[in-house]
């Protein structure tokens, strides 16, 4: 790739939506460890 190529803007939104996914998926593992831990099932409130 060259300098010319580059488009920041791009980069910076497919960046932002990797943290997204990364911070949604820390989430949703960190509820269901809390679940299990309760003695709880996944699909109970």
């Amino acid at each position: 790739m060259s300098i010319f190529e580059y488009d920041e803007k791009r980069e910076l939104k497919l960046l932002r939506k990797a943290q997204f996914e990364y911070g949604r998926e820390s989430l949703l593992k960190s509820k269901i460890i809390t679940k299990l831990k309760k003695g709880k099932s996944l699909e109970q409130p």
